[in-house]
């Protein structure tokens, strides 16, 4: 019978590691190159959001910045909902 070397754990692990690198690079670099010929379409079909031109001034509807009174959130839309 084959007797296996004794591996310690830092050896077995590089080994598995280069095993299993040799055998997923090929499928990567073939998936990574794949696709790259549609580049032109979608970055054309990529557009910026529009944003409305509207500011508000949430001290109008509650809010105070002294690091003191708590402004939670979901009240404070509640008073701005009816302004959007």
């Amino acid at each position: 019978m084959l007797k296996m070397p004794e591996l310690s754990q830092r050896q077995f692990l590089q080994s598995a590691t280069a095993v299993c690198s040799a055998l997923v690079m090929p499928l990567v670099s073939r998936s990574a190159a794949a696709g790259w010929e549609d580049i032109t379409a979608i970055l054309a079909r990529i557009q910026a959001p529009k944003f409305p031109k509207r500011d508000f001034d949430i001290r109008k509807y509650g809010a105070v910045g002294d690091g003191v009174k708590e402004c939670r959130i979901p009240p404070l839309l509640e008073r701005i909902q009816p302004a959007i």
